[in-house]
């Protein structure tokens, strides 16, 4: 339906004690346990910190989105639980080096999942062709969408004539009322508990990505290459 609201995961703030910047790891995670949840039933949570680290994610300016979905395809994923992000961890903590025995958790997820990912669009389309591809793109994935952080009018985001984008939704489209919103999962929630935002429907977004997540065990030798 390109509606994910019955598959969103456990809301997780990108910013504590510090900001992690970290905004595109934890978008692109809560893509993949969105597809979990809705393809395979299967609930997890996914370490950010970690993916924030293999992925390169600089202090105080973060990361770009090929670089970290990326990383998905080289490192894997773990599970939270096993290198968390914690209300009290500092930013030296934070991007500490992974342990070996953590890495090779990662290996063993990518010896399970076929991982893929794809851009929808560059900046290049024209806005009614972005729309139409975000609503295609839509019914196969959540979609990754970069955005200036955080302008707000009449109850809905907007970015401002002239202003860059400087933020990867941490999180992703999961939804839309057709000429109307955007709904956005984010990784800065509008209030506690609350990770839902609303985008004006003429938001000029510059990139999208959408992503593909199969067991290996189910693919030929073709489809996984």
């Amino acid at each position: 339906s390109g509606n994910w609201l019955d598959s969103i995961p456990l809301g997780e703030k990108q910013k504590r004690a510090f900001d992690s910047y970290s905004c595109v790891s934890f978008g692109a995670l809560n893509t993949i346990e969105m597809l979990l949840k809705y393809k395979f039933g299967i609930t997890e949570n996914y370490s950010d910190r970690f993916l924030s680290k293999v992925s390169g994610t600089i202090r105080g300016q973060g990361n770009s989105s090929q670089n970290v979905y990326e990383a998905i395809r080289k490192f894997g994923c773990v599970p939270e639980s096993l290198w968390p992000f914690t209300e009290g961890m500092t930013e030296d903590e934070f991007f500490a080096e992974i342990p070996q025995y953590v890495l090779d958790e990662g290996k063993k997820w990518l010896e399970m999942w076929d991982f893929k990912h794809e851009w929808l669009f560059y900046d290049t389309a024209s806005l009614k062709e972005k729309q139409e591809a975000i609503k295609a793109g839509l019914l196969r994935s959540p979609v990754g969408v970069d955005v200036t952080a955080w302008f707000q009018r009449n109850g809905k985001y907007y970015k401002p004539d002239g202003t860059p984008s400087n933020h990867w939704v941490g999180g992703v489209i999961i939804g839309y009322e057709d000429q109307k919103t955007w709904l956005a999962y984010d990784s800065y929630p509008e209030s506690e508990g609350d990770f839902i935002k609303e985008l004006e429907w003429d938001y000029p977004f510059n990139f999208a990505k959408i992503i593909y997540l199969n067991k290996k065990s189910e693919l030929t030798p073709a489809q996984s290459s």
